[in-house]
């Protein structure tokens, strides 16, 4: 295990942006399964870097659960704390981490949480809160 990484249990730890290369290893299988033919991992890793976007690590008994992406985006009503990509397995084991992120966002000075994904995140976040709102449409040029 990355010796980083040893020190953090049981926790939602922000990544900070000089310390990403240093875990990348570790998270990147987890990156990669939200690869699609907009965003690639390589991608994500230069957003990390360049700090547009924050990198999270879920520990879960000394391993990492799962790993996310998020990025602030400001619009006429206020700042959102964007979910860019989230990855991990067991789900019902560390989704209570999310208080956790949303927490920080608030202390960051955001109004609400943006959350972009597939249909079945409606089912997951709505008792949680979360309210669809709104349908992206795309076609492809």
């Amino acid at each position: 295990m990355n010796p980083l990484l040893d020190s953090y249990h049981n926790a939602l730890w922000l990544i900070p942006r000089d310390q990403v290369l240093l875990v990348w290893k570790d998270v990147e299988t987890f990156i990669k399964q939200t690869d699609d033919e907009d965003t690639t991992s390589k991608d994500i890793y230069e957003n990390l870097k360049s700090g547009k976007w924050s990198l999270w690590i879920g520990m879960l008994h000394e391993e990492i659960a799962f790993v996310g992406t998020t990025s602030f985006v400001t619009y006429p009503s206020g700042k959102m704390c964007r979910v860019e990509t989230l990855a991990g397995d067991n789900m019902d084991d560390w989704f209570y981490m999310l208080k956790d992120l949303e927490e920080w966002a608030k202390l960051n000075g955001c109004i609400a949480m943006d959350i972009f994904g597939r249909k079945g995140w409606e089912k997951v976040l709505k008792p949680v809160g979360y309210e669809f709102e709104s349908v992206l449409l795309r076609k492809r040029l």
